[in-house]
């Protein structure tokens, strides 16, 4: 079933001192959704930490500003070009200095997706999107960038794809199988079609 939401209709709520959290999806607000859609922003300075079940898996992008992301060994620099995974077990902060705005997608129970994911996705991933190919489609105008692959990220359990419509394309009628699928506008206007409405 289809389920639309309107990022700017949504309350921000306070989750600590400089981070504000707006729920896009989840079990409540979409009762079929395995899937949980927040977005985050961080003022200048906070910090969020970032606590990952034994079972789950995360997924954030940076929408504005930058991050950096502590763990326990590592740290990494995020910008608005970077993709980011985050195993399960995962332990860490984040943390920006200018402020920025996250997507950050959490798979609860991700094993129900991938069994394997619990002995294999073991590190966090970043990836840097404006680095990847920009892929043209075999059937339409669309181009698209793959951000969250099997091959780059070693799951199977969450996939993504940054899609570029250039004005006045559209995309076949199609539909997903055995996996949920959101879309996230990030720039731009268009008309998406589902269920027939």
């Amino acid at each position: 079933m289809a389920y639309t939401v309107n990022q700017s209709q949504i309350a921000a709520e306070r989750i600590l001192d400089g981070v504000s959290r707006q729920r896009l999806m989840t079990n409540q607000s979409n009762q079929s959704a395995s899937i949980e859609l927040d977005q985050i922003t961080l003022a200048a300075g906070a910090s969020l930490p970032i606590r990952i079940g034994s079972e789950d898996l995360a997924w954030f992008q940076i929408l504005q500003g930058d991050i950096s992301l502590s763990a326990i060994d590592d740290e990494y620099q995020m910008t608005e070009s970077h993709v980011c995974f985050v195993p399960p077990n995962f332990s860490g902060e984040a943390k920006s200095g200018g402020g920025a705005v996250v997507l950050y997608a959490r798979v609860p129970e991700a094993s129900r997706f991938d069994p394997e994911i619990l002995s294999s996705a073991r590190n966090i991933k970043v990836v840097d999107w404006s680095k990847e190919p920009v892929l043209s489609s075999e059937h339409d105008a669309r181009k698209r960038i793959y951000l969250v692959t099997p091959k780059l990220f070693g799951t199977k359990a969450i996939k993504g794809e940054m899609i570029i419509y250039p004005p006045g394309t559209e995309a076949a009628n199609h539909h997903h199988e055995g996996a949920e699928h959101f879309m996230f506008v990030l720039s731009g206007s268009g008309t998406a079609w589902a269920n027939e409405k």
